[in-house]
């Protein structure tokens, strides 16, 4: 049984999208918190500034980490700092995508991706 009241990871990922490509951002950080690792922050920027954050527990987070990976054709399972490219577009903006999954001291990822500018598709 679903429960409708929690996102999949699959929405979760497009609506980070959506919503990064939208106030075009230039970095989405996911991260454990420092104190508590059950939990993620999400922290969307625009030039240094902090747009907006939010939290997740931490197997839906790594779940979204895990969906950006396959995207941005990474291995989320690997023992070092991985990166990959690919485009994405929401209607007539379009932007590269670069994933870097990063194996934490305490968790299994850490992730920071990159936006190159928005621009019409």
């Amino acid at each position: 049984m679903v429960n409708a009241d929690i996102p999949s990871a699959l929405d979760l990922t497009d609506a980070l999208l959506h919503v990064a490509l939208r106030a075009d951002a230039d970095r989405v950080w996911i991260e454990p918190l420092a104190l508590n690792e059950t939990i993620y922050t999400i922290a969307i920027e625009r030039k240094g500034k902090v747009l907006a954050t939010t939290t997740l527990e931490a197997v839906l987070a790594q779940a979204v980490i895990a969906r950006l990976a396959v995207i941005g054709d990474v291995d989320p399972t690997a023992d070092s700092s991985t990166t990959g490219t690919t485009k994405i577009r929401k209607g007539d903006r379009a932007s590269e995508l670069v994933v870097m999954v990063r194996p934490g001291p305490r968790c299994p990822y850490g992730l920071v991706w990159r936006y190159g500018r928005c621009r019409p598709y």
